[in-house]
């Protein structure tokens, strides 16, 4: 049984959702959907990584989840979350591109 306000992984929407927003970054920023999953850690895939983690999470998924679609572990992704908040705080362009995205997406 899932906790009140969790999302649930298993469902096909959710996960559909995060597969799309991972597809479409990686589109948008001229790579492919392993690079965005990868375990490169250059500067270069580090934004649109992190972009797509922020924007599952605002989609609802847990931290957890979006380690697990990621490859990577919860505290990763709430770097990541945590990272994209303080650079579009801080980088006005980046906020600007971040709220595009959060447009495009419709979160």
């Amino acid at each position: 049984m899932n906790k009140p306000g969790l999302v649930n992984l298993n469902s096909k929407e959710n996960l559909q959702k995060c597969n799309y927003i991972i597809d479409k970054i990686a589109d948008r920023y001229g790579y492919k959907r392993v690079d965005i999953l990868g375990k490169r850690r250059t500067v270069k895939h580090i934004w649109p990584r992190h972009t797509a983690m922020y924007l599952c999470r605002l989609c609802g998924l847990t931290f957890q989840e979006i380690g697990d679609i990621f490859n990577k572990d919860h505290a990763t992704a709430l770097n990541a979350c945590n990272n994209i908040r303080n650079l579009c705080d801080t980088e006005p362009r980046l906020a600007k591109e971040f709220k595009e995205l959060r447009v495009m997406f419709n979160v």
